[in-house]
């Protein structure tokens, strides 16, 4: 069964699409997983629909919007056309992109080693998605572009490893727990409540050792508010990162986004808590959660391992490009051979 909603002009789709509203071409499939919800993106499987993202090929791509939770055999979806989600707080005109969280979308493109980039649709307004996914995809290299590593060592192997900074997302209850604030998994994730002051705190091994240099937090505020305030904290109570007496405004996204300065680099100066102090009076979201800097410990990381004789060895990578180099060493002859971001060492003694 499909269809075509009634066509809106351009100049009332702001005052015409209520929370939830879409016009365009939909359709009843088979959903077999979508623990998202309300508008996750889903990609075709041969026995049904299940939750796209772009971490593998496998699982894009992405080419229907869920418009009902849940699963079944005649769920509603989107093919083509505009939505509404007053939790989305995008830029005006922003291209819309996969996410690496299962049916999430996303301003900036996947860049993480084999990400899948997919174009989604198009920012019609900060809460409408113009909604016409490309299933045309690009995968990025497992390597970091145009790296050059110069190493000098004794007989022994050495190994380098390095992350790619950028905004992660650590929003939903696999990583915060809280007593005060209530997690939702429907309409893109958020955390809800309603205490003056309310705190949430770490859960699992995620924080251990990680350091990333920036958080952005995103608020909605509902009733009269006046104003806000956040504050990240490490395990001794020392002030991670805040931004105090933010103006609020009833229903509007506001995007706080901070410098982190640790005090450590032991346990105790981990990340800790993110408390929230907001003065309204009504209810308030957390929607967004992101961090920038290295990956989460335990996620992707590019790993070079180099094994050198009694020499001085440089070895050169370039990704995209074919290079070869040769070092005589004392003893041997060392090749090395890099072709599209993928190094082999051969070393003859």
């Amino acid at each position: 069964m499909s269809g075509i909603s009634e066509f809106l002009t351009q100049t009332d789709l702001k005052t015409s699409l209520s929370n939830g509203g879409f016009s365009g071409i939909t359709s009843r499939v088979q959903v077999n997983s979508n623990s998202r919800g309300k508008f996750a993106i889903l990609y075709p499987t041969a026995n049904g629909y299940e939750m796209a993202d772009a971490s593998s090929d496998a699982t894009s791509p992405g080419t229907v919007m869920a418009l009902e939770a849940g699963t079944g055999s005649s769920v509603l979806v989107l093919r083509r056309g505009y939505v509404r989600n007053t939790s989305w707080s995008f830029t005006r005109g922003a291209l819309l992109y996969l996410d690496t969280y299962a049916g999430k979308v996303r301003q900036t493109a996947p860049a993480g080693p084999n990400d899948i980039v997919q174009y989604i649709g198009t920012a019609y307004d900060t809460d409408i998605m113009d909604f016409g996914p490309d299933t045309t995809t690009a995968t990025i290299a497992d390597t970091a572009s145009a790296t050059t590593t110069t190493t000098t060592v004794a007989p022994a192997t050495t190994t380098t490893t390095t992350a790619i900074p950028q905004w992660y997302i650590v929003e939903n209850n696999d990583f915060w727990t809280s007593s005060d604030t209530t997690w939702h998994s429907n309409s893109g994730g958020y955390w809800e409540g309603t205490v003056y002051d309310a705190e949430l705190t770490d859960i699992g091994t995620w924080v251990r050792g990680y350091r990333p240099t920036k958080i952005r937090v995103t608020i909605v505020v509902y009733g009269f508010p006046e104003s806000g305030s956040v504050y990240l904290y490490d395990a001794e109570n020392n002030v991670l990162a805040s931004a105090t007496n933010q103006l609020l405004s009833n229903g509007v996204p506001k995007v706080l986004e901070m410098n982190l300065t640790f005090q450590g680099t032991t346990a105790e100066y981990d990340i800790d808590r993110l408390s929230h102090v907001i003065s309204a009076s009504g209810p308030f979201r957390i929607t967004n959660i992101e961090f920038y800097g290295q990956y989460v410990p335990g996620s992707r990381v590019t790993t070079t391992t180099t094994t050198t004789a009694a020499a001085t060895t440089t070895t050169t990578t370039t990704a995209a490009a074919t290079t070869t180099s040769t070092t005589t060493a004392a003893g041997g002859t060392t090749t090395t051979t890099t072709t599209a971001a993928t190094t082999t060492t051969t070393t003859t003694l």
